[in-house]
């Protein structure tokens, strides 16, 4: 299905794919076979999305040699007990250890935040802004959500936070990953330990340390710029 896919767009002479599997690294077997089977036809450039667990060096490079350009991890937290209650079934070697092993194989890294959980803090918040600082890879980060099939979506009905199921899929349907976000009608702030300003002012100073971009994004592999700029402001 992916080779058909990819033989219908090279219709058109693209260039880049993103490749919206969040599972893409889940089998090494299922992987070889998409590699040879789908990828290796065309020449264009890709991103994917991949878990932090099962990062096999081998695979990374066989998806660098297929053309893949940037991997982005779902990080999602950095304090093991926020990844607990995420039941993320990581730890922060793991995202460490994908991060290395992808700097290794010549793939640029990403890596997926997520600020906001009910047992967030200060220092949790500090730590995460400290993991970013150090890992100049991570590249966004956004407030946490109650999507519908989680168990954090039955817990937050089960609280009362969402007190119209359909009012909350309308805010989901307009909520835009940006910092305004919590000042919207429907945004759920659920953390116990911090205030609402205190969270927005987080999510800037992580936001503003992970916009900068560390790569020479034109260039293939993960080569640092000397002075990283600003990516340009979202426009309204």
């Amino acid at each position: 299905m992916v080779k058909k896919e990819i033989d219908y767009l090279k219709k058109y002479n693209f260039k880049h794919a993103w490749i919206n599997d969040l599972t893409f690294n889940v089998d090494d077997d299922r992987t070889h076979h998409l590699l040879d089977e789908a990828f290796a036809t065309y020449k264009f450039s890709w991103n994917s999305f991949n878990r932090v667990t099962n990062v096999n060096l081998e695979v990374l490079k066989k998806m660098k040699k297929y053309g893949c350009d940037i991997i982005l991890y779902g990080f999602e937290a950095i304090s093991q007990e926020i990844l607990n209650s995420y039941r993320k079934g990581i730890t922060q070697n793991d995202m460490i250890n994908a991060i290395l092993l992808t700097r290794e194989a010549g793939i640029k890294v990403g890596g997926l935040l997520i600020i906001g959980a009910p047992e967030e803090t200060t220092g949790s918040l500090e730590f995460m802004f400290n993991f970013c600082k150090e890992f100049r890879e991570v590249t966004r980060v956004k407030y946490l959500s109650a999507l519908p099939g989680t168990p954090l979506y039955y817990q937050c009905i089960k609280d009362g936070y969402i007190k119209d199921e359909i009012e909350h899929l309308d805010w989901l349907s307009r909520e835009q990953s940006i910092e305004e976000d919590i000042d919207e009608k429907g945004f759920l702030f659920m953390a116990h330990n911090i205030t609402r300003e205190q969270l927005r002012e987080a999510y800037n100073k992580i936001n503003g340390n992970i916009q900068v971009r560390p790569y020479r994004y034109w260039e293939e592999g993960n080569t640092y710029l000397d002075n990283p700029e600003k990516f340009q402001k979202r426009k309204k």
